[in-house]
């Protein structure tokens, strides 16, 4: 390095030098998931002593309709960001006539260690439930979520922001098949998959201005569901 005289010290050039980073959204874990064949049930999440925000993805079936699931994580009620499937809603083909259901909810700083993640179903029989939660740390905020659906086994959902610095995409899928034959050749970052009860997997990607999601699903028919979610930081 050169001399730069002692009224520049070469430690204060380095500081000057030193590139400033954005910070991301970063993925923290996953919960245990789960498959529940009644209106209500639990599963437990270890969640990083940094992470700053916890998003939960839920497929639900009944045999007679129900209204939507409510879910809760560490005790506190969590709100839903958005979802498919509504009573009496046919415009989604999820199967089971009008009474099958993907939804998201979440909400910021979540407790840290071992966390009971916790869903009640208000209505309908027969149920069952698929059940997952993804934790995340370098969150301040939580968009809006951006649902799509198709009928083919090829999944396509494109989503994005804009500005995309210092943010990231959480992604779930879901489809009212059996999770032994499960989603495949997923393109983004792969962080959980269901082994039993319904389909399902979640994932996320780095923000941008447009990013394609894009897997095979396990048949054609009923419709998958897909759901993105941006985070912030």
């Amino acid at each position: 390095m050169s001399r730069l005289g002692r009224g520049f010290p070469n430690n204060q050039l380095m500081w000057q030098l030193r590139p400033l980073v954005t910070p991301v959204p970063q993925f923290d874990s996953t919960g245990a998931g789960l498959y529940s064949g009644s209106n209500a049930g639990s599963w437990t999440h270890n969640v990083g002593t940094h992470a700053k925000a916890v998003l939960i993805f839920g497929m639900w079936y009944s045999n007679t309709g129900s209204g939507n699931a409510t879910v809760s994580f560490g005790g506190t009620s969590v709100p839903s960001i958005t979802g498919l499937g509504a009573y009496g809603n046919t415009t989604w083909g999820g199967g089971g006539g009008y009474y099958t259901y993907y939804y998201v909810w979440a909400m910021l700083n979540p407790p840290a260690g071992t966390v009971t993640g916790a869903f009640s179903i208000p209505g309908g029989s027969g149920w069952a439930m698929t059940i997952n939660s993804i934790t995340y740390s370098n969150v301040s905020s939580i968009g809006a979520g951006l649902t799509n659906y198709g009928a083919t086994t090829a999944v396509s959902h494109t989503g994005g922001v804009s500005p995309s610095n210092g943010k990231t995409l959480v992604h779930g899928l879901a489809q009212n098949t059996s999770a032994s034959t499960p989603f495949t050749s997923y393109n983004q970052n792969q962080r959980w998959r269901s082994s039993s009860g319904y389909a399902m997997l979640l994932g996320d990607a780095p923000a941008a201005a447009s990013v394609p999601f894009t897997a095979v699903a396990p048949a054609a028919s009923p419709d998958w569901a897909s759901l993105i979610v941006p985070l912030a930081a």
